[in-house]
């Protein structure tokens, strides 16, 4: 299976909101959401619901449930690393 290279937006003073946001998430939640980025990153296009979707003008969202709450990720497809 080919694997999709995931590259997490930096901020301009080098900080990574999505790790921010994951550390202030539960343990359990946080577990979920990075086996939702790795499905994505063995996936890639190929990945469908219930673990993602598509929302609009390129632009997807990674889903993970935990204890009744509903996690997204945001992210898009590009063809060259920045």
């Amino acid at each position: 299976m080919s694997i999709t290279q995931i590259a997490i937006f930096k901020d301009d003073d080098g900080s990574v909101p999505l790790l921010k946001w994951l550390d202030k998430q539960p343990k359990q939640a946080k577990a979920k959401c990075i086996e939702k980025i790795e499905l994505l990153e063995t996936f890639g296009h190929r990945l469908r619901r219930p673990d993602c979707d598509y929302l609009t003008e390129g632009i997807y969202e990674l889903r993970a449930r935990c204890n009744h709450v509903n996690y997204r990720i945001l992210y898009d497809f590009t063809e060259r690393m920045l």
